[in-house]
């Protein structure tokens, strides 16, 4: 027998391994072609989660306010995530709670616009800082579904996240499942719309404030334009009103410190002027009682977030119906550290008022408290001026009287030549604001008498030529006597130079023409017209064609002409 060919044993070994080899060699192509498939799906949707990112991103960037914002957020989360419905919350930074500010699609009317803090799935979502997915057949508990019944119900919903810092949710529905890749793609969307949203919000606040801060700069300047305090008030009123628009009530309180009460100078409830007449004086309570007196107490802010706690405490009810407001911020006016006052706001809306609200308001109350406190000092002023104006002119009629007394024949003369002079100084158009200092001095006009010795004062006869030269003296003396008394300074006109001649040969020091001030030039006429027109021991009274025809021929010599002019023209109608 042959034994068989080597060759061929061989070939018989090899093709079994052979095939074996080819199918380890298939299967290792076909995993090879899965992971290829895997990683050019997770390429493509690698591609798919930038360019959603993208588009939103673009989306966001046209967007100019946080009104605009909200709106075009959840219209790219449900076209980019697919979805039937979208809705954003934010927390309150002052509650904790979650605040839904934009909803849309199913889900527009389907949540409620406030949850407590860790209510609901936002809640959580918001306190946890971890995605929520909800895929099941089931209605979730968690949520807040209308009455009717409703047929999406797989929920995703993640945190928005920014500089650390969860500031709200995005929370979306449809009737599909929700894959991991479609939560990562969820997340970081949300993380891309946290941060275009703190950034327009830290804008928008930005911007607010500073609107705000010029606002009260221009009311710091329109307060310091008056000094009268009811528009003072209103004023202060106006610009709170403008500063917070959204505020539903407003009362600015007047506190007084000696009776201890608080009295309303201004009122608003929902638009409407309240007349703070209407509305009672609150005392001041003790320390721990009473908001407006725990503002005055500690001279700083207060913001309630809850008023509904303390409602019977922080203010006075107007009227019983309608909507109860939430919130509240009382700011005390403060100058050179008293408490002048105290500006309250009230909304409708919890947790309305922030730290930049207290700041504004702040300012506003604090200038305003300079101005009402420069307007009661200038009142106090005022009056203080008024008792010392009435107590110098009692004095000066007290001087003119004890004049005419000490001087019998001339009894009465200081106030008929007072009056008969400011009505001449008028008829010459002689400025009003100095009628007071010619009234003066018409009244002070023989005060330099009160030196002259009484023999020679008061002697029947005519004067010698050396009780002349002493009798001449009293414009000096006058002069001497109220040049010492600031306020009477301005009334020396008179009683000085109502000697003295328009020719020049008057006295005491002989000045002549416009060189004699115009309220002596006037004084003389009349002086002169009472002094003939007046009986005397030594003759009688002149009549007063006489007197007139005399005044006339001393026009130009002892008289100013247009002076005598306008005289003989009033007098003719007395």
């Amino acid at each position: 027998m042959i034994p068989p060919d080597a060759s061929d044993f061989d070939h018989q070994q090899a093709v079994p391994q052979l095939r074996h080899e080819n199918r380890n060699l298939r299967q290792q192509i076909k995993v090879l072609q899965t992971i290829l498939q895997e990683q050019e799906l997770k390429q493509k949707r690698f591609e798919h989660e930038l360019e959603s990112l993208a588009l939103l991103s673009s989306a966001l960037r046209t967007a100019q306010t946080r009104a605009e914002m909200l709106p075009l957020l959840l219209e790219q989360v449900m076209r980019l995530i697919n979805v039937q419905g979208a809705a954003i919350a934010m927390r309150d930074q002052a509650s904790g709670d979650s605040v839904y500010e934009y909803t849309s699609g199913v889900l527009a009317t389907e949540v409620k616009h406030r949850l407590a803090e860790g209510k609901g799935i936002s809640g959580q979502v918001i306190a946890s800082g971890q995605p929520y997915v909800r895929n099941a057949e089931e209605m979730d508990p968690l949520f807040e579904y209308p009455v009717e019944a409703k047929e999406l119900h797989n929920l995703a919903c993640v945190p928005l996240i920014t500089q650390k810092t969860i500031i709200g949710s995005l929370l979306v529905e449809r009737k599909d499942k929700f894959s991991s890749e479609d939560v990562r793609l969820l997340t970081a969307l949300a993380d891309m719309a946290a941060s275009a949203i703190n950034r327009i919000t830290l804008f928008e606040q930005t911007e607010r404030y500073a609107h705000q801060m010029a606002m009260a700069g221009e009311i710091g300047r329109v307060l310091a334009e008056t000094l009268d305090l009811p528009t003072i008030y209103e004023r202060l009123g106006k610009s709170v009103e403008e500063l917070l628009p959204d505020v539903s009530h407003l009362f600015i309180s007047r506190y007084n410190p000696q009776e201890k009460t608080f009295s309303c100078i201004y009122a608003l409830a929902d638009t409407e002027i309240i007349n703070p007449a209407d509305l009672p004086h609150v005392p001041l309570e003790p320390p721990g009682h009473g908001t407006q007196s725990e503002v005055v107490h500690t001279h700083r802010p207060v913001i309630l977030n809850n008023l509904r706690s303390r409602l019977p405490k922080v203010f006075i009810h107007v009227g019983m119906e309608g909507p109860i407001t939430q919130s509240g911020l009382f700011v005390p006016m403060l100058s050179r550290g008293q408490v002048v006052g105290v500006v309250q706001v009230q909304s409708y809306i919890p947790n309305r008022f922030t730290q930049s609200d207290v700041e504004v308001l702040t300012l506003v109350g604090n200038t305003a408290a300079v101005a009402i406190d420069n307007a009661r000092l200038f009142q106090d002023l005022q009056r203080s001026n008024q008792e010392l104006i009435t107590a110098y002119a009692a004095t000066i009629e007290g001087w003119s009287n004890a004049l005419d007394m000490r001087d019998q024949e001339t009894e009465g003369h200081s106030k008929r030549v007072t009056e008969l002079t400011l009505a001449l100084a008028r008829k010459l158009g002689y400025p009003e604001d100095q009628m007071e200092n010619m009234r003066r001095g018409a009244l002070l006009h023989d005060i330099g008498k009160m030196v002259i010795p009484d023999r020679i004062l008061l002697k029947p006869d005519q004067l010698t030529a050396e009780e002349s030269i002493v009798m001449r003296e009293h414009p000096v003396y006058a002069y001497e006597f109220l040049s010492t008394i600031a306020y009477l300074r301005t009334a020396l006109a008179i009683p000085y130079c109502h000697h003295e001649k328009w020719d020049g040969r008057g006295y005491p020091r002989g000045i002549k023409g416009v060189e004699i001030p115009l309220a002596a030039r006037i004084f003389a006429v009349v002086d002169v017209w009472d002094a003939l027109t007046s009986d005397r021991p030594y003759r009688p009274a002149w009549s007063k064609r006489r007197t007139v025809e005399y005044i006339r021929s001393e026009s130009g010599k002892h008289f100013d002409p247009q002076v005598v002019n306008a005289f003989v023209e009033m007098i003719s109608t007395i």
